[in-house]
């Protein structure tokens, strides 16, 4: 889920590869598609590794710090 969120195509960067922390952000909606998606991102919250900000289609989900590293680790990975 790090990874799909980092590199979902409505990121400032358009899903290319990440460099930068502030970049990996994009629409709640676009990466919350079932249950299961969030309950992944509500685990996620509490880890620290996600926020959630807004409602509805206007919500926005983004990596803090710790989620943005954990990211950089799964991307050397794959």
């Amino acid at each position: 889920m790090l990874i799909r969120i980092a590199e979902d195509e409505f990121t400032p960067v358009n899903g290319t590869p990440l460099t930068r922390r502030e970049d990996a952000t994009t629409w709640a909606d676009c990466v919350i598609e079932t249950a299961q998606d969030k309950g992944v991102v509500t685990s996620m919250i509490n880890a620290g590794l996600v926020n959630h900000s807004g409602g509805g289609r206007d919500a926005a989900i983004d990596l803090t710090e710790a989620g943005f590293q954990a990211y950089l680790e799964a991307r050397k990975e794959n």
